[in-house]
This record gives C-alpha cells, structure tokens and sequence, in this order.
C-alpha cells in the first residue's frame, strides 16, 4: 500500500477542486456576431447557470488578442482594429473569482465588411405598365445597408431616386410624353456606413404603350373602292402607328400600312385604296414605339356598291333615334341634334347626293349649323360620326 504525506494529500485535493472547477464551471455561448463593418464588430453572448462570473475575456483568431470584459453579467463587447474582409473567429471564456474557468465556448466566425460595397448586378424590369414599372436586381455580395435607385429619361434627366433596403423598388408616375419617348432606364449602388458603390449600369426600359382608338371611317370620301380611315391617338403622343386591314378573316396583301400623322388633334390618318365595291372589311391598329401595343378593338365598314348602283332606293336612314335633323326640309342650313350627346359635341359629316358624290365634308358641333346653302335643290344624305353615334340622315333641299 502507497503512502501519502499529507503535503501530497493537500496537493492531490488542491488540483483536483482547480479540475473539477474548470470542468464544470458553466460555459459561455456566442449567439451572434453583430454590427459587422470593414474594421469592426460586436460579439454577443450568454451565460446561465451559477455561480456568475466574476468577468469575461473574448478571444478573437487570428491574432489572439483577447478583451476582458470586467462584468460577470456582461453579453457583449464590441472589437475593433480587424481587416477589412477578412475571415475571423472568436470564443469567450467565463473567469470566475475564484480564479477558476469555463472552457472556451466553440468557435465563432465571421467575415467583415468590404470597406466600399459591390456593385448589385443583373438588372431587369418587370410589372411594366404606361405609367410604372418595377427596377429588380442581384443583391450585392457584400455588407449593405440600403440601395440607391435613380430612373431617368430618354433624355438623362433624373426623374426619380428612391432608398431601398429590398432588391426591387416599384417606379411609378412615369409618363409617355414626347420628353421620355417610353424610354426609361435604372442605376442601382449599394450604400453601406455611408460609403456608396459605383453605380451599376443602366438598364432600359420602355414602358407600355396604351392602345389607339378603335379606326372609324368617315372624316373623308368614302367611295365603291375607297375611303379613309382614322385613329384616336392616347393622350401621349407615338411615333408610329400601323393599320391592318382584313378581308374574311385574311390580312390584305400590303398590309399593315404605317398611318401618317394628321394636322388636326391627336390622330393618325390612312387613305385606303383598292377595295372592292361592296364588300366588308375589318380593320384594326397597333401603337409602335420599340415595344408594341395591344390591338384596338376592330372597325367593320362596308365598302359602297360600285357606280351606277347606288340608287335612292338602296340608301335608308341608319337606325338611329338618338338623332335628329332640323330644319328639314331647309333652304340654306341644317343642324344635328342628339338626345344622348351634349350641345357642343364634336361632329364629322359629309353632304352626298345619291350617286354617292361627296359635295361638302367638314367639322361641326351639335346644333351648330351646317351651310348647304350652295347645293341646289334636291335630296342629299348627310352622313355623320360623333363619339357615340354614327349614320345617315336624308336632307331636302328646297
């Protein structure tokens, strides 16, 4: 049997409480690494159990250097003096006054900031409308507090900046005057701690193009093999505007045509050609301006019967209560009246005899009146177009 002195007994129980101490004093947990930048952070933590620790010391690898923190209930400790991006790991040991310690808690990493942001990358657009768009991108692979969005038009001048925190920011209130020509474009940088990334590239947008007006025929001769047609044009102005003309249900060879600008209001004008006297046709527009614009809603006309054939007997009045001619019979002028539209309505009309011969075309209002004071006396058909109505009316001539 060994024998212990007891200066070797008091040795034996001295290391075995330091052991048992710092086998079971409880351990510190980090839980985050915070408020990372390029040369700072701060290392957060917790610790449970008893008793509380007289202090803390956070190990930060590589380097070694170590912080004593001097609270035993202490939960953080902000770090400083690091690299920027730069991989890091810390640990932290819970001291106690008893001179015992807690083993390290496990290794913690982290990487700090780049001292200036990345650039976003991958631009697009999406949800375009004539109005608004949405600017999307990659987010920037390093620290970033917010992004930066500025929009500006077909002639660089900003129209827009927004701040930003997601990867995508709705564009609204945009305009398709002859100023932006639809076209718009975004820039994207990246702002971290105050210090902005060099702005990405452009990105081009155009955004949609509102659809015309459904054509209407009228404002023009309209004959056994021709007339001319219009459109209403949006309240922005395009630069082309195309027509298609169909015959059962086949585009007509030469078709679409580009419609000309017209001097009078918003409009585009295009003389139709050789088409077969009466016959139906069907035609539609589209708005071009790079990007395209959904089709009008379709016009169906009818092509007068050829020359010879139009007599008096084939020409009724279009079915249309709501208006009215007075007076008539007249001898030097005639006025429309509609129930359903209002005094000051803008009006298309023509003046034809039977034969189909136009005498007199032009603009008016309602109840306005119209001269045919030079015509001589007989009967004529007064052929008209306003917003909500069309048809013909027969006039007499006294």
């Amino acid at each position: 049997m060994k024998n212990y002195t007891a200066k070797s007994l008091a040795t034996f129980f001295t290391i075995s409480l330091i052991v048992y101490q710092n086998t079971w004093a409880q351990q510190a947990m980090i839980t985050s690494i915070s408020n990372i930048t390029a040369t700072t952070a701060t290392v957060n933590w917790t610790h449970y159990g008893s008793p509380t620790p007289g202090y803390f010391q956070v190990i930060v690898s590589p380097g070694s250097t170590t912080y004593n923190v001097w609270s035993g209930t202490a939960t953080s400790q902000n770090i400083s003096g690091l690299g920027p991006n730069t991989n890091y790991s810390v640990q932290v040991v819970a001291w106690y006054n008893s001179g015992s310690y807690s083993i390290a808690s496990p290794q913690y990493a982290f990487k700090t900031c780049l001292s200036t942001p990345l650039v976003p990358t991958n631009l697009y657009s999406s949800n375009i409308t004539s109005t608004s768009f949405v600017a999307n991108w990659t987010a920037s692979t390093s620290c970033v507090d917010y992004y930066k969005v500025q929009v500006a038009d077909y002639n660089n001048n900003i129209v827009g900046t927004y701040n930003t925190t997601s990867t995508s920011q709705l564009v609204s209130s945009l305009t398709c005057s002859n100023t932006s020509q639809y076209l718009y474009k975004f820039r994207v940088a990246a702002v971290f701690k105050g210090v902005q990334s060099s702005a990405s590239y452009w990105q081009s947008v155009y955004i949609a193009l509102q659809t015309p007006s459904t054509p209407w025929v009228l404002y023009g001769t309209q004959t056994s093999t021709s007339c001319t047609i219009f459109v209403n044009l949006p309240s922005c102005e395009v630069s082309q505007t195309k027509l298609y003309l169909y015959l059962n249900g086949s585009l007509v060879d030469g078709y679409p045509k580009y419609m000309e600008n017209y001097s009078y209001g918003s409009r585009k004008v295009l003389a139709v050609t050789s088409l077969t006297p009466n016959t139906t046709y069907t035609a539609k527009a589209k708005n071009f301006h790079g990007p395209e614009s959904p089709f009008s809603d379709e016009l169906q006309f009818t092509t007068l019967p050829a020359s010879g054939a139009f007599l008096l007997d084939q020409i009724s009045d279009v079915p249309d209560v709501s208006m009215s001619v007075f007076p008539n019979p007249t001898s030097s002028e005639i006025r429309l009246k509609s129930s359903i539209e209002t005094h000051g309505t803008k009006v298309f009309y023509l003046i034809m005899n039977q034969a189909g011969k136009v005498f007199i075309e032009g603009t008016s209002l309602l109840e306005a009146p119209i001269c045919i004071e030079g015509l001589e006396k007989g009967i004529y058909f007064l052929k008209y177009k306003t917003e909500n109505s069309e048809g013909i009316k027969r006039v007499v001539k006294f």
